[in-house]
């Protein structure tokens, strides 16, 4: 029996501390886009919407300024598909305002702990120097429950940014998300969140 539990043990260590690595690899490459503004060389597609300024791909769709550059970028394919990846929208030449999405399908995580280490690893980042947090907010999105939370960074140029971050997992679509805004020109709460509100409420995961 004590051979048997053993082996049961390392099973689930080694089954978590892979969905843990998942996990992270999905969370650095959300904060590599939020901190640079940059989806990567490798496998990645802009385009500049000429029509309704609505994205709709990948099982999942939102709206957006007509006149923001799109940006897609694959996780783990090369390219964005259905099961996951990320694209950006946001204003062409500035890298500091932005809406982002990154999912993954069949991703079962505890939400605080994937908006906790969104935020553990912006810290890490060599060119954040200070991110300050408010307090987490818990909201029904389409029936899913949803975690998001304000914050305020300094560049280690000393340039202010501040956006939203949430997570939420859509049931019917199996798909996690990571959703996140930032803009160097918002400094007040209250315009953070209906920047990040106005996506929020035209995205949809099914």
């Amino acid at each position: 029996m004590t051979r048997i539990s053993k082996l049961q043990r390392n099973l689930l260590a080694t089954i978590t501390a892979k969905r843990n690595r998942v996990v992270m690899i999905i969370l650095l490459c959300l904060l590599a886009i939020s901190v640079t503004g940059c989806l990567g060389p490798v496998g990645s597609a802009t385009t500049i919407p000429e029509d309704l300024g609505t994205y709709s791909k990948n099982g999942f769709s939102f709206e957006y300024p007509k006149e923001f550059v799109v940006s897609e970028m694959g996780l783990l394919a090369c390219q964005a598909n259905e099961y996951s990846g990320a694209v950006q929208v946001g204003v062409r030449g500035d890298e500091t305002k932005l809406f982002e999405v990154v999912w993954m399908k069949n991703l079962h995580y505890s939400l605080e702990n994937a908006l906790e280490n969104v935020f553990a690893i912006m810290k890490e980042n060599n060119e954040i120097a200070g991110v300050a947090r408010d307090e987490v907010v818990e909201v029904d999105k389409a029936g899913h429950r949803m975690l998001y939370q304000y914050y305020t960074a300094t560049s280690a140029s000393g340039q202010g940014l501040c956006g939203i971050a949430g997570v939420f997992y859509c049931d019917d679509s199996q798909n996690f998300y990571s959703l996140a805004t930032m803009n160097s020109d918002i400094t007040v709460k209250q315009d953070a969140l209906r920047n990040f509100q106005t996506y929020l409420g035209s995205f949809a995961c099914h």
